[in-house]
């Protein structure tokens, strides 16, 4: 079943190639290095199939094919560096084939480098811009890198050229919220629920979106339908990605289970799905990262520390295998073993937007602010709508008596609008609180406290509550 699977997706990319046509004079010395791959780290299931295309990769270094396809085994069993490095190189060699550009800006925006990925959706787009979901990861991705008002533009197009999705319309209302458009956002909202009814994230957003235009029952329906169908998600129509997947089935089955119970609160069921995906493929280390953050938070620690060193043994240039490690040892206030992982994270991928904000808060609590700070920024320069880091830097900026430009940190954290927005809206109260703004601060922590209570933030609200009561008695 496998093998024949293999032969389907070479079969549609040579066709590609034949009906594009064109070839690179792009030689193996232009290239980046084939990854070494160790065919022993895969399951028993693949690793015949991962050593030939292996073998075939290395002996004809200068063919697209072979680079590729070593590129979609890797991709398959969750090596995204690697596979994205297979990638970039079959469409080096091969620039006119729609499958590698397509690939590539999949596993960039798996690694997070949606800049990248956008670049390579863009090349993807003008081989063959009818591919199903080719347009609406494009309008993601541009969403992630901060591009609010393209993204916008191309799942407004992709709502008038083709039948409506339901997550056309909920990609458009994000960014539409995030461009401070709440009305509008509410109407692709509900079109996204109508559409699906049990698109849980969509009920969320729609949620947000009421209580924040004041329809606080509407609210309160939409916040009810989103926790009983967190888990559903509309399916999409992408025959190239189904064809990776299906050729490592049975662990990445159990990964995405896990994923799914672990994002509705269910940790116990989340982590035996996480063993069940090693028992099936001991290598892959999306799997020991998420038992690693699940035991972590259950305080198992040594079993988070095991499948951390398993991890290390995998795949020691895995930047969110230290990073994640680095988050646990500073909760265990381990600082200097947390900010010796947190480094090694940015020194493999040195735009780790996470890793970075997490070796300021490292810092920060050791009294480091200025080292603290410099992450924050780098944070925030590396992923500009990461609203943590701004938040973090506000902080130190509002201790150091620099409250304009802690205000202004502050107020860059409000959109888009989510359950964290209370949190942060009440550090900007307290910012102009502390700058002796007494009525932008009533107003924001006013704010925060009903949003907060709207949510069933029980203990922020109470928080706030506490300190409107000071502010409002002149203290």
């Amino acid at each position: 079943m496998q093998r024949s699977r293999q032969r389907w997706i070479i079969s549609l990319l040579t066709v590609g190639s034949l009906l594009l046509g064109g070839c690179s004079s792009t030689s193996s010395e232009d290239l980046p290095d084939l990854p070494q791959i160790s065919p022993e780290q895969f399951p028993l299931t693949s690793r015949e199939q991962i050593r030939a295309v292996y073998r075939v990769a290395r002996e004809h270094p200068d063919d697209a094919q072979a680079n590729g396809n070593l590129g979609i085994w890797l991709h398959a069993h969750q090596q995204y560096l690697e596979a994205e490095i297979c990638y970039e190189r079959a469409g080096l060699l091969a620039p006119d084939v729609f499958g590698w550009a397509y690939y590539l800006g999949v596993v960039r925006a798996l690694r997070g480098k949606h800049p990248k990925a956008v670049t390579s959706f863009r090349a993807a787009h003008r081989l063959n811009p009818n591919y199903p979901a080719l347009s609406a990861r494009l309008a993601e991705s541009l969403f992630s890198a901060g591009e609010l008002a393209e993204s916008r533009e191309l799942f407004e197009t992709l709502i008038r050229m083709r039948p409506p999705t339901a997550t056309a319309h909920y990609g458009l209302g994000r960014a539409l919220s995030a461009l401070d458009r709440p009305a509008d956002a509410v109407e692709h909202f509900e079109k996204a629920c109508e559409l699906a009814p049990t698109f849980g994230a969509a009920h969320y957003a729609l949620a947000l979106a009421y209580r924040d235009l004041g329809e606080t029952a509407r609210a309160r329906e939409h916040f009810a339908l989103h926790e009983k169908e967190k888990l559903a998600v509309p399916s999409t129509v992408d025959p190239l990605i189904e064809e990776v997947r299906a050729l490592n089935a049975g662990a990445l089955e159990y990964l995405a289970k896990g994923e799914a119970l672990a994002a509705a609160g269910k940790i116990d069921e989340a982590v035996a799905h996480y063993e069940r995906a090693l028992e099936r493929d001991p290598q892959v280390v999306q799997a020991r990262i998420n038992l690693l953050i699940a035991y972590g938070e259950m305080g198992r620690v040594e079993k988070a520390e095991q499948h951390y060193r398993i991890g290390v043994k995998i795949d020691p240039n895995h930047a969110e295998l230290h990073g994640n490690y680095g988050v646990l040892a500073s909760r265990l206030g381990r600082y200097s073993e947390a900010e010796g992982a947190l480094r090694q994270a940015i020194e493999i991928r040195p735009n780790y937007a996470e890793a970075h904000n997490n070796l300021g808060h490292v810092l920060e609590q050791e009294g480091r602010y200025e080292g603290a700070a410099a992450h924050y920024r780098k944070s925030i320069d590396n992923r500009p709508n990461y609203r943590l880091p701004r938040f973090n830097l506000g902080w130190i900026l509002l201790n150091q008596g620099r409250y304009e430009e802690a205000i202004g940190q502050f107020q860059r954290t409000l959109t888009p609008e989510d359950d964290q927005t209370p949190g942060f809206m009440y550090g900007l109260a307290a910012a102009y609180g502390r700058a002796g703004n007494r009525e932008q601060a009533l107003h924001y922590a006013q704010e925060a406290h009903r949003r907060a209570a709207a949510l069933g933030q029980t203990d922020l609200a109470a928080m706030i509550e506490k300190d409107l009561r000071k502010v409002q008695a002149g203290q």
